[in-house]
């Protein structure tokens, strides 16, 4: 039998966990609203500090380690972005979106074989999202499994879909159907459809200009696919280089972005954007200085950075 004192504790230990629960729970609430703030103010610094003390005080809420995620990613942190979207799907393993979230960006960041985690074993359901199916298709597609890939996209109507089905149809080398297929979606307006659908005779600029298109939308990944092979056929020029370097970048492979963007110098002493992206890989590795004297390199060139 609990005596007297006993239960008098234990009831005053329930109820102070009860209060601390419910005002940690509001003012974590505050800090994530000024974080929102911040974001909305784009002080990104300052938002992640607001973040990281509503975290503390309400460790189990899986949405502010996505809040901090998408800033990291704002701020082209992808490093400490993929961290805290592996925190949150650990926390709420079954979000699509997450999954679909830290597939794209693991792919982006060359950790390809890190994606299939994400959906190996999963249950089939899960593949009715047309993202998830969409982001599973890119992995997919570079693990060389290109029947599947295309099966996951074929009953997808959507403008993301027709993008991707017309991006590997280029990766095979069928261009023409690469083409029908992002012309048949009029309202696609990217600079991949803008760069497939140009009609020139030179098909090594043609082929660069696809590749560099892929770099903006996000699927460097499949750029460096497409240069990689024009090195192997001996098409080595600047602009190959340059833009294999600009994926590699993308892709935070600084030690390959900067060996392929030296080459680009060594083609061409005197182009501005090369010195321009060199700056950036500088700058990733804190070489403020290099940087700086890049940047102004590049401007010397003609670069402009609008």
């Amino acid at each position: 039998m609990i005596k007297k004192s006993h239960k008098k504790l234990y009831i005053s230990l329930i109820t102070f966990i009860a209060i601390y629960t419910s005002f940690s729970f509001i003012i974590s609430e505050r800090y994530i609203h000024n974080g929102n703030l911040d974001v909305n103010n784009n002080l990104y610094n300052k938002a992640l500090i607001n973040y990281d003390k509503a975290k503390i005080l309400n460790p189990f809420n899986s949405n502010i380690n996505v809040k901090m995620a998408q800033t990291y990613e704002k701020t082209k942190d992808d490093k400490n972005a993929i961290k805290e979207y592996k925190k949150a799907i650990f926390k709420k393993f079954d979000d699509i979106d997450l999954r679909t979230n830290i597939i794209n960006l693991l792919l982006r960041n060359g950790q390809i074989a890190e994606t299939a985690k994400y959906f190996l074993f999963t249950n089939k359901k899960i593949f009715e999202n047309k993202n998830f199916s969409i982001a599973v298709s890119k992995a997919l597609f570079i693990f060389g499994n290109k029947d599947k890939a295309n099966n996951l996209l074929k009953n997808i109507d959507s403008l993301e879909a027709s993008t991707q089905r017309s991006i590997f149809n280029y990766l095979d080398e069928n261009y023409e159907e690469a083409k029908r297929e992002i012309i048949k979606k009029t309202d696609i307006d990217n600079s991949y459809k803008k760069a497939i659908i140009k009609e020139t005779e030179n098909l090594e600029f043609y082929k660069v200009s696809v590749a560099e298109s892929l770099n903006e939308i996000n699927q460097p990944y499949f750029g460096q696919i497409i240069l990689e092979k024009m090195l192997k056929d001996k098409k080595e020029s600047r602009d190959v280089y340059l833009y294999l370097g600009n994926s590699y970048l993308i892709q935070n492979n600084i030690e390959k972005a900067r060996e392929n963007l030296e080459k680009a110098k060594e083609k061409d002493l005197i182009f501005g954007l090369t010195y321009y992206l060199l700056a950036q890989v500088n700058f990733r590795e804190n070489k403020d200085t290099e940087g700086l004297l890049n940047l102004k390199q590049a401007k010397n060139y003609g670069f402009k950075n609008n």
